[in-house]
Parts: structure tokens; sequence; C-alpha cells
């Protein structure tokens, strides 16, 4: 598939964790849809409300961040006229986070629209230029910027979707993120040798320093290696945990659930989509509680 536009944008999201020993430990990095932007800019307020050393928290408003990112690749498209697409699903887990993004936009003059895969494929069309448009109405509105909110899960497509996302990538519209950037979120990336020294070529410390925040990760493909991961998961599952290979929350699996899910699938070439991960073992941390005058 030949790329007709050159312009990516990536607004990522990198999970950490801190273990025994206080260092940060990455879990992993998601490439498309970086949530939680709403309930964080709240976060600051609820802190202040409870500790007394209110004036160390800092604010925090990720929605103008990843705003300034859209703006900017909305101004590269060079259309006043143009939209920024968010491709949602038609019920929505992050609605207000969207919200908070979408008005950023709209407070910089940015037109917003939000459309399913559905809707692309029955009302969205590429001209002779492949400028993607997509009907408002009665109105087909050139499309800036497709901002993917869905689409990360292999389950949210039908042949009409793929066929939608086809298009969308085919188009001149800036896409975040593209589809090689959004196959670039794969876990098992990491744990591939030799790719952060393709990556980073003769700077070995800057590769010891970001190697050192991965946790242990252990690829499933068929063949010895992927043999050894699954022997080493069945022999102490309390020590990992199994992932899908892909983005996406709330799929990992624990303890016992580990041995049943690599027993069924350990002669299968679809134990390659899962990735195993060393478990964190994080200092555990007394929470603390408002003053009951304050709540």
């Amino acid at each position: 598939m030949k790329n007709v536009q050159s312009i990516v944008l990536g607004l990522n999201c990198s999970d950490y964790m801190l273990d025994q020993n206080g260092s940060l430990k990455q879990i992993e990095i998601n490439t498309i849809t970086a949530g939680g932007c709403g309930v964080s800019a709240r976060t600051p307020d609820v802190h202040r409300h409870m500790l007394e050393e209110s004036k160390h928290i800092l604010d925090n408003n990720p929605s103008a961040g990843l705003a300034k990112g859209l703006a900017k690749a909305w101004d590269l498209y060079g259309s006043e006229r143009a939209v920024a697409m968010f491709l949602v699903e038609e019920f929505q887990k992050s609605f207000f986070g969207h919200r908070y993004i979408e008005n950023e936009l709209w407070n910089r003059n940015i037109p917003v629209i939000q459309r399913l895969f559905e809707d692309v494929s029955k009302m969205g069309f590429l001209d002779e230029n492949k400028r993607l448009f997509v009907y408002v109405l009665y109105d087909g509105r050139k499309v800036a910027i497709v901002y993917f909110h869905y689409g990360y899960m292999p389950q949210n497509y039908t042949e009409q979707s793929w066929e939608a996302r086809l298009m969308m990538e085919r188009s001149l519209a800036v896409k975040c993120p593209d589809i090689s950037t959004h196959l670039a979120g794969t876990k098992k990336e990491l744990a591939r040798p030799g790719v952060l020294e393709r990556l980073f070529p003769g700077e070995p410390d800057v590769v010891d320093q970001i190697r050192a925040s991965f946790t242990g990760l252990y690829a499933l493909d068929m063949g010895p290696e992927g043999d050894k991961t699954v022997a080493m998961a069945l022999a102490n599952p309390d020590q990992f945990v199994l992932k899908p290979q892909r983005e996406g929350g709330g799929n990992n699996i624990y303890g016992a659930e580990i041995c049943q899910v690599l027993e069924s699938v350990k002669d299968d070439i679809k134990r390659a989509a899962y990735i195993l991960m060393d478990k964190i073992h994080p200092q555990p941390v007394h929470p603390g509680t408002g003053d009951s005058a304050k709540t």
C-alpha cells in the first residue's frame, strides 16, 4: 500500500509501575488513543483537597497537550474548512475524555466530528487527489485528521470496517496513528533481541538505559525459544502476567489461569498471539485518607 501522506501524528501513552527497588518499569506503550486525560485533569484537585501540602501538587492538563499535537497536524494539512474526525465506537467508555480534547480543538476554531467505522464506510469517499471526505448532513466535509479512538483490536473489525480503514490509510488525511505506528505498539517488538541496537546504532549506553526500564518480556512464537517460555510460565505462573500481543486493556491473565490458557494453545500457532511478562511486585503503599472535616 502506497502512503500518500508523509505526515504522521503520534499521541502515545507509555505505562510504568514502580518495582520493589523504586525503579520505573515500563508496562507497555500504547500508540492508539491515549486515554484518561479527562480524569487526570481533575486528579490534582482531589489531591489538594485531601493533602495538607497541597502547594507541592502541580497542575495537569493532558487534554491541552494532546489537542496541541492535533492542531499542529491540522495546520500542516492546510485547509481551514477541513475537520478533525474522531473514529469512535458506538458505546464509548472514554466519552468524557474525548470531549475534553474536542473542546480544546473547538477553542482553537478546529471543527470536530465523531464517526463510527460504519459511518465512514457508508458516507466517506476519496476524491481524485486522495483527499478524504465524510458527509455531515448533506455536505461532504474534507477530513484533515483521523484520530483513532477505536480499531485497536481484531474484534473491532468487520469486512466493512477493514475496507473503511484501508480507505482512510490510503487518503491524504493525517492519521493518528497510521497503521505502521499502530502495529509498532505490539509488545513483542520490545522482546526481540537487537531491536534497540538497530534503532540506536553505536550507542550502547542509551540501549542499556532504555532496556533497564523494561520488565522481562518473552515471546511465545512457535519454536524452541517459545517452547522454553511456555515451560517457564507453566512451572511458575505466579511470577508472570500473560497478555495479548496487541493493545487493548482488561485482558491480562494471572496465576492458575495462565496454565489453563497455555495448556490449551501450547502446541498451536495461537500462542503467538500472547506475550509473557515478568510480574512487577511494587512496594506496598498505604493510602492517605481525607480529613473528616473536609469529606
